[in-house]
């Protein structure tokens, strides 16, 4: 294996245990919460959690997607660029705050929601301070897992001890922006203790240069925001809480795999950025063995999901839930798709191709929202999950399209056939072991034959097992401020749980 691929393996190991950690924490407290408060409750809490990524995107900026690039490529002083961001999204903060209390106010929702969305407003303060996306740019992942860990331990003790019933839904909110509080005040703490304060005061050509690449980027964050959150909303607005209620909790349920690619994929980011300066060939063989990985992943879990749709539903919610069983199975599928073409979208960010990225998630945004309005009041929760998997189908199609015209020889379909081959065996055990009476003995069955699987037929090599193995000794850190240049130089190469 390349060094290339030990440093992403190592990355990923560290920052999977950690996200994973604390999305199955934030996930056994949205059972409780969601068992507790019943549909219409915890639908609330759902809808505003929901409203509030908006929001959360403006703030943003664009720069939890764009500031890993830019520091890893490592053209400016990190305390300019940690200092320009901070104030960047400072600004930002009362149009963002205003503009969720404008919605809460203008949604045809209860009162009691409306309070609730205005006290997860407050929580965008720690939006802006947050600097995850430096120490990812840095290849460190440690420091945003533990404050993953320290938001989620934070919400999970606050949601344990105080919410008993329906009537407690308005102290979520609170125990949310507690622990985002805690966990940024951590990584700025660690931040200042490396490289001292940031700068505060704005270099505004400076200014101008970021936002006009991480702009592109936020578009492209609002679109896909879109296309997985916007049919919440109508569902929220149309069917009522109780309908946000259902379509959340499966969705909740999807996340839990989202966790695991979306920490490979911030690891996988900082060395995909190289390649612009070097040149892709630098970074092919990972690339190919990346779409390879996440393929195979992504069939498995579709599969067995798909299998055990309707007994995972009732055993983690209630038979309060089971209608959110048929789009938990639709989501999952089309969900599983992003982990696949999200290796493309990094190699397009990283050629500066942000505009197109745009245009992608732009129609996929359309698209959704044209389904979303057409079937929603016809079909409920099932249509909303179908526009969905629409959505998320086109977006894979149109990203490797436009990623093949722009390297050329990338692989998609080739790497599927084996995974397909060793699903269909596992759907076949997970069926037969339907006498078994535990559904997570079921399930680790399943993952066991399938990752067996994977290896006989050659998805997975020995050597990259090994690697994978290899990750957990540990690994000397190189600090960022050693990546940093003393002068920039120029580059001619081509909430329950939630996220902020």
């Amino acid at each position: 294996m390349s060094a290339g691929n030990n440093t992403v393996s190592r990355n990923f190991a560290v920052l999977s245990i950690g996200q994973l950690s604390s999305r199955l924490l934030a996930f056994v407290t949205t059972v409780h919460i969601a068992q507790v408060l019943l549909p219409e409750r915890f639908g609330i809490i759902v809808f505003a959690t929901g409203a509030l990524l908006y929001a959360g995107l403006l703030v943003d900026c664009g720069f939890d997607a764009y500031g890993p690039f830019e520091v890893s490529r490592a053209t400016s002083p990190v305390n300019k660029l940690v200092g320009t961001v901070i104030r960047c999204r400072a600004m930002l903060l009362i149009p963002a705050i205003a503009g969720l209390a404008i919605f809460a106010w203008l949604t045809p929702i209860s009162p009691y929601a409306k309070v609730i969305i205005d006290l997860y407003g407050i929580s965008l303060i720690a939006n802006a301070l947050d600097l995850s996306w430096f120490f990812l740019g840095g290849k460190e992942m440690w420091p945003s897992a533990v404050a993953e860990m320290i938001a989620q331990c934070t919400l999970a003790a606050g949601a344990y001890g105080l919410i008993h019933g329906t009537n407690d839904a308005v102290l979520m909110p609170i125990f949310f922006l507690a622990g985002r509080l805690l966990a940024v005040s951590f990584l700025l703490t660690l931040f200042v203790h490396r490289h001292g304060f940031p700068e505060w005061l704005i270099d505004w050509t400076y200014l101008k240069k970021l936002v006009s690449s991480a702009i592109p980027l936020c578009g492209s964050q609002v679109m896909g925001m879109i296309t997985t959150n916007f049919d919440l909303l109508l569902i929220g607005v149309w069917l009522g809480t109780q309908g946000a209620g259902l379509y959340g909790a499966a969705l909740r349920i999807v996340w839990v795999p989202t966790t695991i690619a979306m920490a490979y994929y911030a690891a996988l980011r900082p060395l995909v950025a190289h390649a612009y300066v070097s040149g892709f060939q630098t970074v092919e063989a990972m690339f190919k063995r990346s779409v390879r990985l996440t393929t195979a992943l992504s069939i498995g879990i579709i599969a067995g999901g798909i299998t055990l749709a309707q007994p995972i539903i009732l055993q983690v919610y209630g038979k309060d839930y089971a209608p959110a069983a048929l789009p938990f199975q639709i989501l999952l599928a089309g969900i599983c798709m992003m982990f696949v073409r999200t290796n493309y979208r990094l190699v397009m960010i990283t050629f500066n191709q942000q505009v197109i990225d745009f245009r992608i998630m732009a129609a996929a945004a359309v698209l959704n929202i044209g389904l979303n309005l057409t079937l929603i009041p016809k079909y409920g929760i099932t249509a909303a999950a179908c526009a969905t998997f629409a959505s998320e189908a086109l977006i894979l199609i149109l990203e490797y399209t436009y990623t093949r015209r722009l390297i050329s020889h990338v692989p998609l379909g080739r790497y599927a056939v084996k995974p397909i081959f060793c699903s269909a065996i596992m759907v076949c055990v997970l069926y037969a072991s339907a006498v078994i009476p535990n559904l997570y003995m079921r399930v680790v069955l399943g993952g066991l034959v399938y990752a067996l699987l994977m290896v006989l037929t050659r998805i997975i090599t020995p050597d990259e097992i090994q690697s994978l193995i290899a990750t957990w000794r540990p690994a000397k850190r190189q600090p960022v401020a050693q990546l940093v240049p003393s002068a920039p130089r120029t580059v001619t190469s081509a909430c329950i749980g939630q996220d902020k």
